[in-house]
């Protein structure tokens, strides 16, 4: 298994540069090696215990949501999802009345 100190040798970032197409900018590299150290670090975490459960951290999000009742949700550009949703449901209402009166009026 690779460790987070193998992802940090000379060599690793040699390689890591080695392995670019030729007409590769050093843009490109900074991007590589970025991420090739954010994964040693990772790796560096894990291999340190310091791991979150995913389900603790949802959990956590969502106390966190609830503990600010009044603070502005961010949404797209027509405002947030659960705002869409429920004009959803008020749009296909009146679809649903406007046919009514359409059958109603056809016969």
């Amino acid at each position: 298994m690779t460790t987070s100190r193998d992802l940090m040798t000379k060599q690793k970032i040699v390689d890591v540069i080695q392995r670019m197409p030729e007409d590769g900018t050093i843009d490109d590299a900074i991007d590589r090696l970025t991420l090739l150290k954010a994964v040693a670090e990772g790796l560096k975490e894990a291999e340190e215990g310091e791991l979150y459960d995913h389900d603790d951290v949802f959990n956590e999000l969502l106390n966190d949501d609830a503990q600010i009742p009044n603070q502005v949700q961010q949404g797209g550009k027509n405002g947030p999802a659960r705002a869409k949703k429920a004009h959803r449901k008020n749009s296909s209402q009146r679809r649903s009345r406007v046919r009514g009166k359409a059958k109603a009026g056809n016969q």
